[in-house]
């Protein structure tokens, strides 16, 4: 939303002045961005009136005009880069517009008790090739405004044009270009900035936003809700007005549709920042949960881990069983193999329920027959103690010397078979 107000001076020197003047709210700088169009911001004093020597005519013409682009807060952040110098473009777009070949100074400013940016711009009245003075409609409010406003919509911003244009007393003319302050000027900006704020949504807020400058509104008639404003300006003075002297666009009627705005806005906001929170909130809800389930993973993997440490740590710890070891152990203590290692021998001996005899070749178990070791390591135990483990060894031996016998006996037949054949062929 821009909003502008247009006023004419017989001295350009004192309108440049002003906008490099003391900042409203006590910074040091007052200027955010300036820019000369035909001229440079820094030499527009002495470029202005070297031009205005040569072509004004009278002292009581008219050296410049002056225009004020206010902007809502809303739309234009004073606390983001980008958004000011977004302003300062319109402004510098809309004064070359407005001012063609003409000298110009635009003026970024946000030090206003609300903090509103707003552009400053005074063009010269005179042409630089002719000299002729801006005339007839150029810079009437109403043309000001459309040029103002087509600019902004361009940029993408939204004009709020009023009806009507500012209403001006001839003392206050007079006050205005003699550069002397003029407090309905002073009231009118004050509630300019109120009107950009993005809070105003009723009159409770705009009330509040009004406070927050020194500006007192009361409401005045059920039907009619005319707004009166009290203020102390800046010469100490207290200085009260009805919206009607200002101008239609100070009025009930005004404020309607910007509290109607401003409260969309809100709204707006509001729901783009509850779904920001609800999205936020389901962002952490995933990473909660993949965190949670890295958690388990990492769990399991160290848990599969410390089994297999575990296992080779046994595997280590366990001596390698064979014959010839079941038989040192046997015969060098009894008493231990039959306390401490027997149970090491059946796991050894046994895989699943098949007794794992086929670890013994063959001289082992000729030993094995002949010394008696597996009858000795039965004996060792009584019948109540003794591990069944151990009977299914013995069967297990017999059987396995059996069919080994049987084996033999058959490839003896074989070859005795092979034999008589080759006799026979002979």
């Amino acid at each position: 939303m821009t909003i502008v107000k247009i006023s004419s001076t017989r001295n350009a020197r004192s309108a440049i002045n002003y906008l490099g003047g003391k900042a409203h709210n006590g910074s040091k700088k007052r200027e955010l961005l300036a820019t000369g169009l035909l001229t440079s911001y820094e030499n527009a004093k002495t470029n202005f009136a070297e031009h205005l020597q040569k072509v004004k005519k009278k002292s009581t013409q008219v050296e410049a005009y002056r225009v004020v682009q206010s902007f809502s807060a809303t739309e234009i952040d004073v606390n983001n880069v980008e958004d000011v110098a977004k302003a300062h473009a319109i402004g510098c777009e809309t004064a070359k517009l407005l001012f063609p070949n003409r000298q110009v100074v635009i003026v970024t400013q946000a030090d206003g008790k609300n903090g509103i940016v707003h552009n400053h711009m005074v063009g010269e009245s005179p042409d630089l090739v002719d000299g002729k003075a801006l005339r007839g409609n150029s810079m009437s409010w109403k043309h000001v405004a459309e040029v103002s406003d087509k600019v902004s919509e361009n940029w993408g911003l939204s004009p709020v044009v009023p009806t009507k244009t500012v209403k001006q007393t001839t003392p206050e003319v007079k006050l205005r270009e003699q550069g002397e302050y003029v407090w309905k000027d002073d009231l009118r900006q004050r509630i300019d900035n109120a009107k950009t704020d993005a809070n105003v949504v009723d009159f409770k807020s705009y009330r509040e936003a009004l406070a927050k400058s020194g500006v007192e509104v009361s409401q005045r008639g059920k039907k009619t809700q005319m707004y009166s404003y009290k203020f102390e300006g800046e010469n100490g003075k207290t200085y009260k007005s009805r919206a009607n002297k200002l101008g239609s666009e100070y009025g009930h009627d005004t404020f309607e549709p910007i509290y109607k705005m401003h409260s969309k806005a809100a709204k707006r906001r509001a729901e783009e920042l509850l779904e920001q929170k609800q999205q936020q909130a389901r962002l952490e809800a995933e990473e909660a949960e993949k965190a949670r389930q890295e958690q388990q993973q990492q769990a399991r993997v160290e848990a599969q881990q410390q089994v297999q440490q575990q296992s080779q740590v046994k595997q280590k710890a366990e001596p390698k069983i064979t014959p010839y070891y079941v038989a040192k152990m046997f015969y060098s203590d009894p008493v231990k193999f039959k306390n401490e290692h027997y149970k090491a021998i059946h796991n050894f001996m046994r895989t699943g329920d098949q007794v794992r005899l086929d670890f013994w070749t063959d001289e082992e178990l000729a030993n094995a027959k002949d010394k008696g070791i597996l009858k000795d390591m039965i004996a060792v135990h009584s019948d109540k103690d003794k591990p069944a483990f151990m009977q299914e060894a013995e069967d297990g031996f017999k059987k396995e010397a059996s069919r080994r016998s049987a084996e033999k006996q058959r490839q003896k037949q074989v070859q005795k078979h092979e034999q008589k054949d080759v006799d026979l062929e002979l």
